[in-house]
């Protein structure tokens, strides 16, 4: 059994590895260019898979995923790469201290990428749970906040992001566990299953907390609306009680002849006790009815 690692393969490497093991040209034509869409495709012979593998950049707050294609054959594993995968270290340790390893064969191998690969996913959703859970302190600790609600929308962009690699992913292991394949033995097909179990747990979370994001935008939201409601209130009732003293000042100030108190000595102290008296009054109600 044969495990050939290719990192940033050229296009004669390639051609070469398909000539000697008869891969599809057409699987090694996505090889060769990055940000395939996760797939199976089957052919004679040989499946080609291509799956992703996360991490999280913490100082970007981002989940990166690097494409990762699978050929599996009756003796032969074939995996392309751009750059260095540590976590391909990591398989082929496992395949060293498995008990499994003579036995089980080139799908054992790699049900082992695909699970470590698959793993990797879960530290990422415990960076978006950090996230979340920051981010809904904030809402209520930092009301005010406008970056809030920016951060917000930058979690769901994540989420979405991994949200659209995940489901093609448990869409082609799902091929690998009901489909009848003379490459895959009834004890690869259990080992597989496993992996796609764990897809369906990620893509659960995925929407899970896709539905807690919404709703933490939508009290972030409800909260701004509910301030701005209290403000339009204080607004409201200091622009009524401007007009009732607005109403007496414009009443004093018509300048006719034949007034009442017209002529009175301490009238324009009069209408300056009315005025703060009607104002005070308006400000009185406005208070016992949780305007402010």
């Amino acid at each position: 059994m044969v495990w050939i690692d290719l990192e940033s393969p050229s296009q004669a490497e390639l051609r070469e590895i398909g000539r000697l093991y008869g891969l599809h040209p057409l699987a090694l034509e996505d090889c060769l260019h990055d940000g395939q869409r996760p797939k199976l495709e089957s052919y004679d012979g040989h499946v080609f898979l291509v799956i992703h593998h996360p991490r999280f950049d913490n100082a970007k707050y981002s989940a990166i995923l690097n494409e990762v294609d699978l050929f599996l054959g009756h003796k032969f594993v074939i995996t392309s790469h751009q750059g260095p995968l540590p976590f391909l270290d990591v398989v082929h340790e496992r395949w060293e201290d498995s008990e499994e390893t003579r036995s089980a064969g080139a799908a054992f191998l790699a049900y082992l990428i695909a699970d470590t690969l698959v793993d990797d996913y879960f530290p990422v959703l415990d960076n978006l749970e950090d996230m979340l859970s920051d981010i809904d302190d904030k809402v209520f600790s930092e009301p005010e906040n406008s970056r809030v609600l920016g951060l917000t929308a930058a979690l769901k962009k994540q989420i979405v992001k991994l949200r659209r690699y995940v489901g093609p992913t448990r869409d082609a292991f799902v091929w690998l566990v009901r489909h009848e394949s003379p490459l895959l033995s009834r004890n690869a097909i259990v080992h597989f299953q496993d992996v796609y179990d764990h897809l369906i747990r990620i893509s659960d979370t995925l929407d899970l907390y896709r539905d807690l994001a919404g709703g933490v935008q939508e009290t972030y939201l409800t909260l701004v609306a509910n301030r701005t409601n209290t403000s339009m209130k204080k607004l409201t009732a200091f622009t009524i009680t401007l007009m009732c003293v607005t109403l007496v000042s414009s009443i004093y100030g018509m300048n006719f002849q034949h007034m009442p108190e017209l002529a009175w000595k301490h009238g324009y102290l009069a209408a300056l006790g009315l005025m703060a008296g009607v104002g005070g009054l308006s400000l009185g109600v406005f208070k016992l009815r949780g305007y402010f």
